[in-house]
C-alpha cells in the first residue's frame, strides 16, 4: 500500500507543476525609463522575459507567487521607487540622474541575494 502512496504523490507533484499551481516568479532585473522603475521578471521555467512597474507587479500577484529571495529584492526595489517618487523626484535632473544610476547599479549587484 505504502508503494501506492509514493506513485500517487509523484504524480500529485508532477501533475501540479505541469499546471501551474507551484509557479514561482523569478526576479531578474531592474529598469529605468519614462521617469518610473520598471521589473524584468520570468515565470516559473518560460524563457519569455516580461516587464512591468513595480506597483502593478506587487499588485498583480501574491507574495506566494515569489521565491523568498525574489521578494526580499522585490520589496527592495520598491522602496528605490518610493524614494525616487517621493523625495527624489523633485530635485534637480542631475541629482535625479546620479540616484537612478545609484539604484541601478545596486540592483545589478542583487543576483547574489
Amino acid at each position: 500500500m505504502s508503494s501506492i502512496n509514493k506513485l500517487s504523490n509523484s504524480y500529485r507533484g508532477f501533475f501540479t507543476n505541469i499546471f501551474g499551481h507551484r509557479q514561482k516568479i523569478f526576479i531578474e532585473g531592474l529598469e529605468f525609463y519614462d521617469n518610473k522603475f520598471w521589473v524584468q521578471y520570468r515565470i516559473h521555467n518560460s524563457l519569455k522575459l516580461y516587464k512591468e512597474q513595480i506597483d502593478v507587479l506587487l499588485d498583480m500577484y501574491p507574495k506566494s507567487m515569489f521565491y523568498d529571495h525574489d521578494y526580499i529584492k522585490l520589496m527592495r526595489y520598491d522602496t528605490f521607487n518610493n524614494v525616487f517618487h517621493k523625495l527624489v523626484k523633485v530635485k534637480s535632473t542631475f541629482f535625479q540622474g546620479v540616484y537612478v544610476s545609484h539604484v541601478l547599479a545596486e540592483a545589478s549587484n542583487d543576483k547574489t541575494i
